[in-house]
């Protein structure tokens, strides 16, 4: 079997991707790596390909392979990287009203003891909170490499 992906989520943080990356490990026929968050074009780039491939060395007889990585969709220099790495790559986006990912990446950084309890003074401070929810900004940098055909985009729900 291939050790190249068929597609991407890559991003945003804190949209449910973890609960996406459990639900497709336990689907017959697609194929992610244990690991989340492989991080490869974004931050990991300079180990090489075959440290990419290897994550994907497992997969047998699914008929799709995927990364979850939701640093690709913030960062620079992955729209760019995965096209060249596969120009037939699908990118999924997985968006969340920005407010509410916002306050839950907070929540996440506050529970890790990397943001303190003043809310104002962390989103003024670290500009991520907010950056990651300009969708559209994101989105056009992928929409620069590929065809809209071939990225997909969906919005998750926090609430039933």
């Amino acid at each position: 079997m291939s050790t190249i992906p068929t597609f991407l989520v890559v991003g945003a943080a804190k949209t449910g991707t973890s609960w996406l990356h459990q639900c497709m490990r336990e689907h017959p026929n697609i194929f992610v790596p244990e690991q989340k968050e492989i991080d490869f074009f974004s931050w990991h780039y300079d180990r090489g390909p075959e440290r990419y491939r290897s994550f994907f060395s497992s997969r047998a007889d699914e008929k799709e392979a995927g990364d979850i990585s939701p640093s690709y969709m913030v960062s620079k220099e992955p729209p760019r990287r995965i096209k060249d790495w596969n120009p037939g790559m699908k990118p999924i986006f997985i968006f969340r009203d920005p407010i509410e990912r916002a306050y839950s990446h907070y929540c996440m950084l506050l529970r890790a003891g990397g943001a303190t309890d003043d809310i104002e003074a962390e989103m003024t401070k670290d500009r991520r909170l907010i950056q990651e929810g300009l969708y559209f900004k994101h989105l056009n940098r992928f929409r620069e490499h590929f065809p809209e055909d071939q990225i997909r985009s969906s919005v998750s729900c926090s609430t039933l």
